[in-house]
C-alpha cells in the first residue's frame, strides 16, 4: 500500500523562464488596460463635473429670474419683463444692491412701469358721463391678450381699456 500523503509533494516555486515572460507580459497588459480605463473614468468624471457646474449655474439663474418675476409682480409691475430686465441690469452693475431697494428706486424713477395706487387715481366728477359697464369685455380682452401675447390682441385690450379711463 502506498501512502500518497506520506510523500512530500514537490511544488514548483519558481516558474521556468519560458513561462515567466508571458506572465509578465500579461500582467503589464492588464496594468496598461487598467491605467487606460482609469484615464477614461477620470475624463468622464471631469466632464460630468463641468456639466454639473453648468447646470448649477443655469439653475441659479432660473431661480434668480423667478424671484425677480415674483418680486416685480408683488410690487405691482405692469410690464414684469421690462422691470426684470432693468433690475437685472442694475444688479450686474452693482453686486451689493438688493432687489427690494432696486424695485423701490425703479418705482420712483419709472412709475409708468407699475400700477398706480387707487389713491393716486382721479375720481369721477359729477359732470363726467358714465359709460355702460363693459368690464366683462375688458376682462375678456385682457385674458385674450395675456394668453396669446399677439400685438393685435394687446392693442384691442388697450383700446377697450382707454374707454374706462
Amino acid at each position: 500500500m502506498t501512502h500518497t500523503n506520506d510523500e512530500p509533494r514537490q511544488e514548483q516555486t519558481t516558474p521556468s523562464g519560458a513561462e515567466a515572460i508571458p506572465e509578465a507580459v500579461l500582467i503589464r497588459r492588464q496594468a496598461q488596460a487598467a491605467e487606460k480605463e482609469l484615464a477614461q473614468i477620470k475624463a468622464e468624471c471631469n466632464r460630468l463635473d463641468a456639466e454639473n457646474q453648468t447646470l448649477r449655474k443655469t439653475l441659479d439663474r432660473i431661480q434668480t429670474e423667478q424671484q425677480l418675476v415674483q418680486a416685480a409682480r408683488a410690487a405691482g409691475a405692469i410690464d414684469g419683463e421690462t422691470v426684470c430686465l432693468l433690475i437685472r441690469q442694475q444688479l450686474a452693475e452693482n453686486d451689493k444692491a438688493d432687489v427690494p431697494t432696486l424695485l423701490e428706486r425703479l418705482r420712483r424713477e419709472k412709475s409708468w412701469l407699475f400700477e398706480a395706487d387707487n389713491a393716486a387715481r382721479p375720481k369721477r366728477s359729477a359732470g363726467q358721463r358714465v359709460l355702460p359697464d363693459r368690464t366683462a369685455a375688458l376682462q375678456q380682452a385682457a385674458g385674450r391678450a395675456e394668453r396669446t401675447g399677439r400685438l393685435n390682441d394687446v392693442q384691442e385690450y388697450l383700446r377697450i381699456r382707454r374707454q374706462f379711463t
